[in-house]
């Protein structure tokens, strides 16, 4: 049985029998980690800045994202061409994945959302699941259509 963990500071990954260790530095607190579909990238955002994502062949960074603010949340679309960046604000980044491991930003979404808890896309990744609350004890969840970012839903008054 493999199990993928991460601690604030280190990952410790099993494959094929074989125990691999590293130390991922991050200077700041880690808000999340996803890996994609495939577990052979691995997405950390954290509360500082510089958002890393990470080979998991070689544990080397491959891309760095210089944001402008922190980010709370970042999932791989399930077709693995896309990342989603949940910033503190309203901002959803979207990067596109390229199958040579290069990232380029895609196209930023505006959520209704102050606060971005969580991310997550539809099974064919034309969508985006978005929880979080506007402030106070309001929360809700809005879903939106990733190629003209549209809302073709949203509950923004769920009690707390």
């Amino acid at each position: 049985m493999c199990l993928r963990t991460l601690a604030i500071f280190t990952l410790l990954v099993c494959a094929s029998s074989i125990s691999y260790y590293a130390q991922l530095s991050k200077p700041a607190k880690v808000n999340s980690v996803h890996f994609s579909a495939d577990a052979k990238l691995l997405v950390v955002c954290s509360q500082g800045t510089n958002h890393n994502i990470y080979s998991m062949g070689t544990f080397s960074v491959l891309y760095t994202y210089a944001a402008t603010t922190n980010c709370n949340y970042a999932r791989f679309s399930p077709d693995k061409k896309l990342i989603a960046f949940g910033m503190t604000g309203t901002s959803i980044v979207l990067f596109n994945v390229y199958t040579n491991n290069t990232f380029a930003i895609n196209k930023t979404l505006t959520s209704q959302f102050n606060n971005i808890d969580q991310l997550d896309f539809s099974g064919d990744s034309s969508q985006l699941l978005v929880c979080g609350n506007a402030g106070g004890p309001t929360k809700g969840y809005e879903i939106i259509t990733i190629s003209n970012g549209s809302v073709a839903h949203a509950n923004t008054n769920l009690p707390d």
